[in-house]
């Protein structure tokens, strides 16, 4: 399966195929409260078998055939778009939309003529529908105003949001480097921009938005906010997505704007004035994923190619820790080092050649039968 039914999250390269499985027609795969709709995980069995591992036999993989055939695995292309020639990005989603399964695809930038409007458009989200995968319908290109595209997004029904208004959908997306703002998408052919929640910016990637709390997490950077990092995180309560609260800013100690650009690793000298990582300041923040209420965990990768650092957090803490702060009339946008450890659990810095691209939970792996035979012995 492409689709990933708990973050309905895809990658498309140049053009969108559309594949058997993941885009039936009865919606079976979206009934679950998976997140970010809701706090259900799915349970995994104990069920692999340990062939692969290290001193055993390698998994019988059946060899390629051509590349007009369909694949051994577990889907086909059934269907194809050509979006209108845009470059697509790593990220997209797709949305049921009571009962039309609509693709937000993301671009890379650039412009292209938009044959449905006659003019050349800078890309920005392609919206397809795909409800019937073999015959896919390119809806509408939301131009961003830069040339930069916009790589990532998150959609959320207003049904699920606590605010949001009933059989409406809404998108949380970025324009390039400047800012992060909503669109009301429930007519994915005539998409109209809700609200602008930041701007100024000059760095943004990653979003994470629980539909079934508002709340929304995104990694930006503005020209002034005076953060010591390319990037770290805004968070936002979208329960109503046209009366947006901001929340707070977030990041590791050492790329707060207080922090000391002298100070020490929190590793080689722990204290009231460290930084986390290898680096001062530390890398900026990447990706962030929320295992919402119930699990009460929040995961944000820091630095995407080198310099990496996971850390993880506790979401309570992270939402209301500015109440609890020393300093609360500060936190949320100059926070000490004291309150952004106030909510970290626990951070892995990895080897500096390594960065924490993507860190996503995935609970309930069988890790004891996963090890066994492997060179540890364990």
């Amino acid at each position: 399966m492409i689709v990933c039914s708990a973050a309905r999250r895809l990658g498309l390269s140049l053009a969108t195929a559309f594949l058997g499985l993941a885009l039936g027609s009865n919606g079976g795969a979206w009934a679950q409260a998976y997140p970010p709709d809701g706090t259900d995980f799915p349970t995994i069995a104990p069920n692999e078998g340990p062939e692969g591992a290290a001193g055993l036999k390698p998994l019988s993989v059946p060899p390629p055939k051509g590349f007009d055939q369909q694949s051994i695995w577990n889907m086909k292309v059934v269907g194809f778009n050509d979006g209108q020639g845009r470059p697509s990005s790593d990220d997209g989603w797709i949305e049921n939309q009571n009962g039309r399964y609509i693709v937000y695809m993301t671009s890379t930038g650039g412009s292209k003529l938009n044959p449905l409007t006659g003019k050349v458009e800078n890309s920005g989200t392609s919206l397809i529908d795909a409800t019937d995968p073999a015959h896919p319908v390119y809806l509408a290109n939301i131009p961003t105003e830069t040339a930069a595209g916009a790589a990532h997004l998150a959609v959320c029904g207003g049904s699920t949001l606590p605010g949001g208004q009933k059989n409406r959908w809404y998108m949380l997306r970025h324009d390039g480097p400047t800012n992060w703002e909503v669109w009301d998408t429930t007519d994915p052919a005539k998409p109209a921009r809700l609200a602008v929640l930041i701007g100024s910016g000059k760095n943004t990637h990653h979003a994470w938005w629980e539909c079934d709390t508002g709340i929304a997490y995104a990694v930006f950077q503005s020209t002034s906010d005076g953060w010591h990092a390319n990037q770290h995180v805004y968070i936002w309560d979208l329960g109503d997505p046209a009366a947006p609260q901001f929340i707070r800013q977030f990041g590791l100690p050492g790329q707060q704007p207080r922090a000391n650009p002298a100070a020490q690793s929190c590793t080689n000298a722990p204290g009231p004035d460290c930084y986390e990582g290898v680096t001062n300041p530390p890398t900026g923040a990447h990706d962030i994923y929320s295992a919402g209420k119930t699990r009460n965990r929040v995961y944000i990768g820091y630095g995407s190619a080198a310099n990496g650092i996971a850390q993880i957090l506790d979401r309570e803490k992270l939402l209301a820790g500015c109440a609890a702060s020393a300093n609360p009339q500060d936190c949320a946008n100059n926070p000490s080092q004291a309150d952004l450890l106030y909510p970290q659990i626990s951070y892995l810095t990895l080897n500096p050649q390594d960065g924490a691209h993507t860190f996503i939970p995935i609970f309930g792996v069988p890790i004891p039968q996963e090890q066994t035979d492997f060179l540890t012995g364990t």
